[in-house]
């Protein structure tokens, strides 16, 4: 259960919901609207009001990632975790910028703390751990968490509410294993159930084994 989650369940009063109300709207401007600046404004004020709210804080950092401010995505996380040190949200969220900056071993150990305190199998953890392993050059240990990710994830269609997430991470990672037909079949169906993923994909480091792929060139620049 993530933070904000956490903090639905939680609310009692007037002004919790007020406060859950202008959370909705920063993860809208920020994930929706693609106005993280506008985000940042709001969140500031909210952040005056409630400093120890651990979601604004994950909140700010989800808006400078998207800004390509790392610098300041992982001061606002690493303040999250002064909060709440056993937060495997924002492990996997600092994981996940650290093997951006090419820092992979930092990345792991940001990856073991999100295993520690989350899912054991947790397929998007264990997507990310099989990629930086890739990138460290144990390609035989990567393909073993990725496809691990692989079977849980193609497991969860069967129940699962969002297709279009689930098909967006299996594409991802068909991708990393050089199944190039199926990443783009899984791909084309996350797009037509929301076409958000096309931006996703467009900029997504997984999708390097396709960068020169005609139907892949295609469907990411169809908007």
């Amino acid at each position: 259960m993530t933070q904000s989650e956490e903090f639905e369940e939680n609310i009692n009063s007037i002004e919790d919901i007020k406060f859950y109300e202008d959370l909705e709207k920063v993860q809208t401007l920020i994930f929706e609207q693609f106005d993280p600046k506008r985000a940042l404004k709001l969140l500031e004020l909210l952040i005056s009001q409630k400093p120890e709210e651990i979601s604004l804080w994950i909140n700010k950092g989800n808006a400078y990632y998207i800004l390509k401010d790392k610098n300041e995505a992982e001061k606002a996380w690493l303040k999250c975790l002064e909060l709440d040190p056993k937060c495997s949200e924002v492990y996997e969220k600092l994981a996940g910028l650290k093997k951006d900056k090419k820092q992979y071993f930092e990345a792991l150990n940001f990856l073991e703390k999100a295993f520690q305190f989350g899912e054991e199998k947790d397929p998007y953890l264990l997507h990310l751990k099989g990629q930086l392993h890739c990138l460290l050059g144990d390609s035989p240990t990567g393909k073993i968490f990725l496809e691990e990710a692989l079977k849980i994830l193609e497991y969860e269609r069967i129940t699962c509410e969002d297709k279009a997430e689930n098909s967006y991470r299996l594409a991802c990672i068909h991708s990393l294993l050089g199944n190039s037909k199926k990443s783009l079949e899984y791909l084309q169906e996350s797009v037509e159930l929301d076409n958000l993923y096309i931006y996703s994909a467009k900029y997504n480091s997984d999708f390097h084994s396709l960068k020169y792929n005609r139907a892949f060139q295609i469907l990411v620049n169809c908007v």
